[in-house]
């Protein structure tokens, strides 16, 4: 299916959304330093949830050559995206 718009899409209650968002974002000390990526992201995010969808984030953290690391873990991401979208 192609839409051009997500507002097109047939997205009911219960709807499974996978949604693949780039949020390599920097991390210090455990903190995210700048959440512009994730900002980007909110309208689409809180559109969806606002429809009822069961949505997925796919996403990453590093380069995709890099070895596997606790660091790069997204994990972190949780407790400030459920902060932001409430």
């Amino acid at each position: 299916m192609r839409l051009r718009s997500l507002k097109k899409a047939p997205i009911y209650r219960g709807t499974r959304v996978l949604l693949r968002a780039d949020f390599d974002v920097v991390i210090k000390n455990g903190k995210i330093e700048d959440d512009f990526r994730i900002q980007r992201t909110l309208p689409t995010i809180r559109y969806l949830l606002s429809r009822g969808a069961r949505l997925l984030i796919l996403t990453k953290r590093g380069h995709f050559n890099m070895k596997r690391s606790r660091a790069l873990s997204t994990k972190v991401l949780i407790p400030h995206l459920e902060r932001l979208c409430g």
